[in-house]
């Protein structure tokens, strides 16, 4: 599914491109991949952060102990 974008970019570049056979639509679209991608791995990390910081609190032993009932009950 596609989405339709209306962008205002400048001229001499996309020419540029355009001259040398790039496919600019192609081009904006990896690029907005990319940064969607960026973002939501920033998002994971933050995510992963405050899980750390919530996991340092707890003892050792009560993560393996959790982790093998999990395994248990799988």
């Amino acid at each position: 599914m596609t989405e339709i974008v209306k962008i205002d970019a400048p001229r001499e570049p996309v020419e540029r491109l355009r001259r040398h056979g790039a496919d600019v639509d192609k081009i904006v679209a990896e690029t907005l991949q990319r940064e969607a991608d960026k973002l939501d791995e920033e998002k994971a990390k933050r995510a992963a952060d405050r899980i750390r910081e919530i996991l340092r609190g707890v003892p050792d032993d009560v993560i393996v102990s959790a982790i093998r009932k999990s395994r248990d009950e799988h």
